[in-house]
C-alpha cells in the first residue's frame, strides 16, 4: 500500500479518537466556570486502588516531573473550606510516542500524613489560574509541556508523595517543598495620623490576588484639609509585617490640595488570606 495513504489513514483515526474521547461523557468535571458551594467537595481521605509497589513499570514513552508545588490556602479559606487547604503541582510532562494517548486525571493519588485524597476540579473556579496550565487528560504529539493539577486535603496534612496508576501508565513522584504561595488581600484599610489630612480611597475592597515574588500597586488619594499648612509624607507602614512594600516617601500635599502616595506591595513567602493595614504619617513640612 502506498505510504502517503498509510499515513492519511493513521492520521484521520488519531483525528476521529481525539474527537471520540473530547464528546464522551466526562465524570467530575462541572460544567459552570463560576463558584459553586463548598459541599461539593471532601476532604476526607479514601481508601486508593493505586498501588505504591516500587516493582510498577511504566510501560509508555513518558515521562512526568513535579516543577512546582503550590500553597493554595487563602483559596479554600475564601470559599469556607474550614481546616482545609489546597495544593496545586505543575507537572512537566514529556512524550516521545506518536499516537494519542490518554491520561485521565481521576488517577492522580495524593499521599499525604493524613490519608490519601484523589485529583479534584478545582482550576476552573478559585485557584489562580497563572500558577499552571489546566490539566489536559490526553497527549496527541510529541514534546513536553506543564500543566496543573489540585488536591483538597487538611491544614495539618503534609504531602508525602503523587501516584499516577492508569493502563500502564505508573510514576511515584516525591513531593518537594513549597516554593510558591498564594494571597489573597480583600481589602486595604488607610488612615493617616494628621486628622486634617483624609484618605479619599473611594473603594478600599481591593480583592487583589497573586503569587510571592508578583506586586501589585496601591495609588492612594490624600487631601490635604489645611487652609494654612503644607504636610509631608514622612513614613508609611504595612500590616501585617509579612507584607513587604515599597513607597516613595516625602510626597509633599499644599494646603487644600490632593496628591496621590504610590505604594507596590509585595505578596509575602506564605499563602495569605484577609485584609492589610496602611498607616501614614504626615507631618507640617516647613
Amino acid at each position: 500500500m502506498n505510504t502517503k495513504l498509510i499515513g492519511v489513514i493513521v492520521a484521520v483515526i488519531i483525528v476521529i479518537s481525539v474527537l471520540v474521547f473530547l464528546f464522551m461523557p466526562r465524570s467530575n468535571t462541572p460544567s459552570s466556570t463560576s463558584p459553586i458551594s463548598s459541599s461539593s467537595f471532601t476532604v476526607t481521605p479514601i481508601t486508593s486502588t493505586a498501588t505504591t509497589s516500587t516493582t510498577a513499570k511504566n510501560q509508555y514513552p513518558l515521562t512526568m516531573k513535579i516543577v512546582k508545588a503550590i500553597d493554595e490556602e487563602a483559596a479554600a479559606e475564601n470559599n469556607n473550606l474550614t481546616n482545609a487547604t489546597i495544593i496545586v503541582l505543575c507537572l512537566n510532562v514529556t512524550y516521545e510516542g506518536n499516537s494519542l494517548l490518554q491520561l485521565p486525571e481521576n488517577y492522580f493519588y495524593l499521599y499525604t500524613t493524613k490519608g490519601v485524597y484523589q485529583w479534584q476540579q478545582l482550576m476552573g473556579y478559585w485557584i489562580y489560574y497563572k500558577v499552571g496550565n489546566n490539566y489536559i487528560p490526553y497527549i496527541t504529539q510529541k514534546g513536553s509541556r506543564v500543566e496543573a493539577i489540585c488536591f483538597l486535603i487538611p491544614k495539618t496534612a503534609v504531602p508525602e508523595y503523587l501516584i499516577y496508576n492508569y493502563s500502564g501508565i505508573y510514576f511515584n513522584l516525591t513531593i518537594p517543598p513549597y516554593t510558591s504561595y498564594e494571597s489573597i488581600v480583600r481589602y486595604a484599610n488607610v488612615s493617616t495620623t494628621d486628622p486634617n489630612v483624609t484618605v479619599s480611597l473611594t473603594f478600599p475592597y481591593i480583592n487583589e490576588i497573586g503569587i510571592n515574588g508578583q506586586s501589585f500597586t496601591l495609588s492612594i488619594p490624600l487631601q490635604n484639609m489645611n487652609q494654612n499648612t503644607t504636610v509631608i509624607v514622612d513614613n508609611v507602614s504595612v500590616y501585617p509585617i509579612v507584607f513587604k512594600y515599597n513607597v516613595s516617601k516625602g510626597l509633599i500635599i499644599k494646603p487644600s490640595e490632593t496628591a496621590y502616595l504610590n505604594i507596590t506591595v509585595f505578596y509575602p513567602d506564605e499563602s495569605y488570606y484577609g485584609n492589610i493595614t496602611i498607616v501614614i504619617d504626615v507631618t507640617n513640612y516647613s
